[in-house]
């Protein structure tokens, strides 16, 4: 519960409910550990501007009695888990506009994440290549349905060691979930290795 995987106000409501059942049970709501733990959450819930926060987060705690503290962390999970974002490693970098953004690679592929537009994921299905050189890194993309060339898009990070950080995650995770998604294709899993051991250094 430290902001930052982006969620809508009720998410943030359900998850902050299953929370406090795993911390304090079927506990009086009115109590000073749980407004201790709802006056934490006021930062979160401020993106939101939403002066009826704490009793939305109440009324959805109130409808956990009798959940098991277990069972209430398995859902927070299964909620966590469902967001667009989870599990994403973010890199703060910028555009070739010099504007700010987050580059987060996960299992699905690299996003880049904005405060202004939705999350845009370059799957790893499409990514061609990706390098970095000093503070530089830049991704070839193959062509998609809307674009019948091959792009590239260029970051810059502040340094030549986060660039490197960057291409390291960005590897380990396409060698990763590329050869999961091609398993059982052995002619298939070979090409990618090869093409992963093609990525310049």
């Amino acid at each position: 519960m430290k902001g930052k995987l982006p969620c809508s106000l009720d998410t943030l409501a359900v998850l902050s409910s299953y929370w406090l059942q795993s911390e304090f049970g079927d506990g009086d709501e009115q109590s000073a550990e749980v407004k201790k733990c709802l006056a934490s959450l006021r930062g979160i819930s401020d993106q939101f501007s939403s002066a009826n926060f704490e009793e939305l987060v109440l009324t959805k705690y109130a409808s956990r009695k009798g959940m098991p503290p277990a069972d209430a962390d398995t859902q927070f999970l299964r909620n966590a888990s469902a967001l667009p974002l989870y599990g994403v490693q973010r890199h703060t970098a910028q555009n070739e506009r010099g504007n700010k953004v987050e580059l987060g690679v996960g299992a699905t592929g690299i996003t880049e994440i904005t405060s202004k537009h939705d999350p845009a994921t370059f799957k790893w299905q499409r990514i061609k290549d990706f390098n970095y050189k000093k503070k530089k890194f830049h991704l070839k993309l193959l062509p998609s349905s809307k674009d019948s060339h091959s792009s590239v898009k260029k970051y810059n990070l502040t340094s030549d060691v986060l660039a490197k950080a960057l291409w390291q995650d960005a590897v380990n995770h396409h060698v990763f979930f590329r050869a999961s998604a091609l398993e059982g294709s052995s002619s298939e899993l070979g090409s990618v290795k090869r093409k992963d051991k093609q990525v310049p250094k």
